[in-house]
């Protein structure tokens, strides 16, 4: 994908060579069992505030602000693991955002059942159900 959009996927194979936030910290899980969801839009809000996103046009996008996330919906979580880390140039956001990914979290003692990341898809016909056995294990 990195390469369909003109990118340069040394990014992806040398990350090492590439500038590195000056502020970083962890979002570590405040219980065991399985994380289920995250808030989408407060995730997305998080991002604009550490530099990730804009509010405006106009405002720039800050490259080594971001957020990577371990640990994905169904997953098993530990207390004390990591969640996710979030990286900024805005050291005055990162705490606040640290608490605002785990606060998106939703988590469950019992694993859950996963619902599908793609249903259907659109032709020129119509709307048909997709494969789902493409993807194999995930």
């Amino acid at each position: 994908m990195v390469y369909a959009q003109g990118g340069d996927v040394d990014t992806i194979d040398f990350p090492e060579q590439y500038a590195q936030a000056n502020f970083s910290a962890e979002v570590i899980s405040s219980q065991t069992g399985y994380l289920v969801s995250l808030n989408a839009l407060e995730v997305g809000l998080v991002g604009v505030n550490i530099g990730a996103g804009r509010k405006t046009v106009d405002d720039p996008i800050v490259k080594t602000a971001g957020i990577l996330f371990h640990k994905r919906p169904g997953m098993h979580v530990v207390e004390g693991g990591v969640l996710a880390t979030v990286y900024t140039e805005r050291g005055d956001q990162l705490a606040n955002a640290v608490q605002r990914i785990l606060d998106s979290c939703t988590f469950s003692a019992d694993q859950i059942e996963l619902p599908p990341l793609i249903t259907n898809f659109v032709t020129n016909e119509g709307v048909e159900d997709f494969d789902q056995s493409i993807f194999g294990e995930y």
